[in-house]
């Protein structure tokens, strides 16, 4: 199934997010192990929010409108995991019809070979209703459906 030039434009948009999160990590885990070998013990710091303000700086992030109508940046949303670790996260806004199945099927992809360097993982997919997850998993399970053939590798 062919991407719209818009869901190309947010893939590429993701690219760079992912491009710019490893950077930021490489360099919070250099820093732990240059701290390690001085015999000293830091936690690796919170690169996704430095990855959001380095965007930000750059104002390759959506912004929005205050109450003056000025453009202001998003707030950063961090996320930790059970031991306080940063977990990257994203959101991509999609239009109703806007295709985001595709575009989240597209985006899994990519985040599992520009970020993870490895096409396994486990995807927890959340459904808001049985109606759609019916759908999307009958898609999902059929080969020769386009969801179906993503997922599948093909």
């Amino acid at each position: 199934m062919k991407l719209k030039d818009y869901q190309n434009d947010v893939l590429e948009s993701l690219s760079g997010y992912l491009a710019a999160l490893e950077a930021k990590r490489q360099e919070a885990e250099e820093f732990v192990q240059f701290q390690k070998n001085k015999g000293r013990t830091v936690a690796v710091g919170d690169y996704c929010r430095d990855t959001w303000d380095a965007l930000n700086a750059e104002r390759k992030l959506p912004r929005v409108k205050d109450a003056q109508d000025n453009e202001i940046p998003l707030p950063y949303i961090g996320r930790k995991d059970g031991m306080e670790r940063p977990v990257p996260n994203v959101c991509l806004k999609v239009p109703t019809g806007g295709g985001k199945t595709l575009l989240a099927c597209a985006a899994l992809e990519r985040i599992n070979t520009e970020y993870f360097k490895k096409q396994t993982g486990l995807v927890l997919w959340i459904m808001p209703s049985d109606a759609i997850y019916s759908q999307t998993w009958k898609r999902f399970a059929n080969r020769e459906d386009p969801y179906g053939a993503i997922q599948h590798g093909y």
